[in-house]
């Protein structure tokens, strides 16, 4: 059985991404990024996984490294901001996208199509545009 909500192994490729960043951008604030980022790994899903990947992909882009692939809606949230962003949030955005990376049931679905390192190397970038280090 083929997985249509998926298209590929970008953090925006996949459905649950895209659903989103539609509600996301109707109402855009910190605590919305706050609750994608604190929903995995509450929910081990791979859904929540691919929102907390999208709402750290937002807070890279606030950060001022977004990636060229960011959706137009979420750069209407991030670009320009005036307000600092809030550093406890960038914490959660590393922390959660390294765990992501290293254990997750996403993390098994790339290894099982023989894309794990796309998948890691696309995990690494976005910690790097987080500011962290990469493993």
């Amino acid at each position: 059985m083929v997985d249509t909500s998926v298209w590929g192994s970008a953090s925006f490729d996949n459905q649950a991404a895209s659903a989103w960043i539609e509600a996301f951008a109707e109402e855009p604030t910190d605590s919305g990024l706050e609750a994608a980022l604190r929903g995995w790994p509450a929910d081990q899903r791979i859904e929540a996984a691919r929102v907390a990947i999208a709402a750290a992909e937002a807070v890279a882009a606030w950060r001022g490294a977004a990636s060229p692939e960011l959706p137009a809606s979420l750069g209407r949230f991030t670009f320009g901001r005036s307000e600092g962003l809030p550093p406890e949030l960038l914490r959660r955005a590393r922390r959660t996208v390294a765990a992501i990376r290293d254990v997750s049931a996403l993390r098994d679905h790339w290894r099982a199509r023989g894309r794990l390192q796309d998948f890691e190397g696309r995990m690494d970038d976005l910690v790097s545009r987080l500011g962290g280090r990469v493993a």
